[in-house]
């Protein structure tokens, strides 16, 4: 609790910053703020151990001497971490009755209300949402400056995600956690950096820009790095002649020129951006996985993902005899990003092209007693949504049904999150009915289909 001492000492100190003459005894504003300072992290104190009443009592109690903006904002993601924390655990009731007692306090904020709503609506099993999706990942284009040769990508005819689509997300800017720009490639588009700084008026919003970071002007990557922007860059592998191989049109030599640009930027505007490499494994460069963490270190990427690579071509596909040795390799790197302070991600092993068995679609999908014990098997019709190059829309982009959409019937955000489509999403998943979901993404983690923004 704020102690009255505290309460005493900002009286004392506020009744000083009147007079003029105490400035050449005391620095004033710096004793203010770090009294503030020491209640701010008392409150997080109280916040972290769920005593959120205590909290509530000192910001109204106190508010006249304390910033109370971020120590409510920092309440509310407590409290919606707990509300998903409820309904990761399928304990649906506790986070109705954690909604129902705070969210009054938010009311005034638009994008900590929707986060609160969301959680609620999750929990009540809305079919249509008041709430506005929280993440949106936008495919703008199948166009690409490379010719990868595992793309399964159909760049025969030229698809762009219909700009009304685009602007309809971007009106809706205020109540957005994440952004994910994918193609094609979207740094060759002309109009990319006319989006991005639009979106970048909302500094809250964790964007994500997936690159192959070929052709990429110096202002982009200058823009990236300045406003801490995820990058994720596709290296299949850790020298030239494999990485030109598999990224067709590529330039090793150009990619690590744009990296050398990318961290002189990072280095002068003390960027905290993040920096990924996804590498997808195949049999032409699954003997570089330990060496990409090298090169991940060399150039400041601090995670690497790796990835089977989803292919019906026998001369790429990893077949079983490959994955023991791949397991290795993969270990090694494992061993040696510790020691660079990289993280890994290995989505190898779960995420793959094994196809269910009768027998498995069986138990995971049509035992109705079995899932329904265990609650909704997947929450991301309800926080997320997908909008494709070919006007496609669905809550994640691994999901595997979908119809393109007539946009001429979308005029509004809720046209479009509570459309037909995204309506059958969540009601497909309230009745325990996976048939239509990819087997993959049946096999993956809960992590994956459950956990969201934290």
């Amino acid at each position: 609790m704020v102690k009255k001492k505290h309460i005493e000492a900002m009286d004392v100190l506020l009744t000083m910053k009147q007079s003029e003459k105490n400035a050449e005894y005391f620095d004033i504003h710096k004793l203010i703020n770090d009294l503030n300072k020491q209640i701010k992290h008392k409150c997080w104190e109280l916040n972290a151990d769920g005593r959120y009443d205590k909290t509530i009592e000192i910001v109204d109690k106190y508010s006249s001497y304390i910033d109370c903006v971020e120590i409510l904002e920092d309440l509310c993601n407590f409290i919606a971490n707990s509300m998903q924390e409820y309904n990761y655990n399928n304990k649906y009731d506790e986070a109705i009755n954690l909604y129902n007692k705070y969210h009054h306090r938010f009311l005034n904020n638009v994008f900590l209300s929707n986060k609160l709503l969301n959680e609620y609506e999750l929990a009540s099993h809305k079919i249509i949402l008041e709430s506005k999706p929280r993440n949106v990942m936008l495919i703008l284009t199948n166009s690409c400056d490379l010719n990868c040769i595992m793309c399964y990508q159909n760049k025969e005819v030229e698809k762009n995600i219909d700009k009304k689509l685009v602007d309809i997300v971007l009106n809706n800017l205020q109540y957005l956690e994440k952004i994910v720009w994918q193609g094609g490639e979207v740094l060759i588009l002309p109009y990319f950096k006319d989006i991005l700084l639009k979106t970048l008026q909302f500094p809250r919003i964790h964007q994500v820009i997936t690159s192959n970071f070929q052709n990429v002007s110096q202002d982009i990557i200058e823009l990236i790095s300045k406003n801490n922007i995820q990058l994720t860059i596709s290296i299949d592998g850790a020298v030239k002649k494999t990485y030109e191989n598999i990224r067709m049109g590529a330039s090793f030599d150009k990619l690590k020129e744009n990296l050398k640009k990318l961290n002189k930027y990072i280095v002068e505007y003390k960027s905290k951006m993040t920096l990924q490499i996804n590498f997808l494994i195949m049999k032409n460069n699954y003997k570089e996985i330990s060496d990409i963490v090298d090169f991940a270190y060399k150039y400041k990427f601090s995670i690497v993902v790796f990835l089977r690579c989803v292919t019906d071509n026998e001369n790429l596909k990893i077949t079983k005899e490959y994955e023991k040795d791949i397991e290795v390799y993969i270990k090694q790197a494992t061993e040696k990003a510790e020691k660079y302070n990289i993280k890994i991600i290995n989505v190898f092993s779960e995420f793959n092209d094994v196809v269910c068995s009768e027998k498995e679609r069986e138990d995971v999908c049509e035992n109705k007693e079995i899932v329904n014990n265990e609650g909704l098997s997947c929450h991301l019709p309800w926080y997320e949504m997908t909008i494709q190059e070919d006007n496609a829309i669905k809550p994640h982009c691994t999901c595997g049904y979908t119809r393109i959409t007539d946009t001429d019937k979308h005029n509004n955000i809720y046209d479009v999150w509570n459309g037909k489509i995204m309506q059958e999403y969540r009601i497909h998943i309230l009745k325990s009915d996976e048939k239509k979901c990819i087997d993959k993404c049946r096999l993956m983690s809960l992590d994956f289909r459950k956990k969201f923004n934290r």
